[in-house]
């Protein structure tokens, strides 16, 4: 596999909105880092309840995520992306939760508020 060939396995993860999904890419490539996509909190708890089986990033909606299910995240090993971060309030609210990035849909804009 080219992921393996070319030393990239580290730098990357597959992540899918379906579980089914991540569950084939794990079958495939047993190594390689997982991400789901959600924005609702059933998916979360769900998560939690499996002991985050199968899932290396939670990649959230921004607001659905507390700091409780960062520390808990963080403490199974686990990392939390925020999705959409499109306004300073947005970002104002994350940010001190501990997520481990963020993504916008103006990567400019956000670089500019970050520094």
């Amino acid at each position: 596999m080219i992921l393996e060939e070319e030393n990239f396995l580290n730098r990357v993860f597959i992540a899918s909105f379906d579980s089914g999904v991540i569950s084939i890419a794990r079958d495939i490539l047993p190594s390689i880092r997982t991400g789901l996509i959600f924005h609702r909190d059933p998916v979360w708890e769900e998560c939690e309840k499996s002991n985050y089986r199968n899932i290396d990033v939670l990649c959230s909606r921004w607001n659905i995520i507390t700091a409780d299910r960062v520390k808990k995240a963080l403490a199974a090993g686990r990392k939390v992306f925020a999705w959409t971060i499109d306004r300073r309030e947005e970002l104002e609210k994350i940010l001190p939760l501990g997520v481990n990035a963020v993504a916008g849909n103006n990567p400019g804009w956000l670089l500019k508020e970050l520094r």
